[in-house]
């Protein structure tokens, strides 16, 4: 398994540039790092939620009173569709909700000690 950086921006940076030069989803990047997706995921939408925020806000000092809210959600919607983030995000939760389910009905069957009483 490679090391991989602490720091929240430095580990989405080599993520991002793996993902571009070696794998076709992140989900293979995953499973070759032994990982799971949906902590890659996490870590990705974590720093991009704060760099998002940081560009909208440098777009709307930009352009004051001619900045558009309508164009900047279809420029990030544009932006997720580039990345294929849609599909991912709907993938790692499907995986998430499932692991949740698994967990749930462990959780839920009794112990063989409790059936027999």
């Amino acid at each position: 398994m490679m090391n991989l950086p602490k720091d929240p921006v430095m580990l989405v940076s080599v993520l991002n540039m793996k993902l571009r030069d070696f794998y076709p989803s992140l989900e293979a990047l995953a499973e070759d790092l032994e990982m799971d997706a949906g902590e890659l995921m996490e870590a990705r939408l974590a720093i991009r939620e704060e760099k998002e925020r940081s560009a909208v806000t440098c777009v709307q000092d930009a352009y004051g009173e001619k900045y558009d809210s309508l164009m900047m959600f279809d420029s990030k919607r544009d932006v997720a569709n580039l990345l294929h983030e849609e599909a991912e995000t709907r993938f790692v939760r499907e995986r998430l909700r499932k692991k949740q389910q698994t967990k749930t009905q462990r959780q839920r069957k009794p112990k063989h000690y409790e059936q027999e009483r």
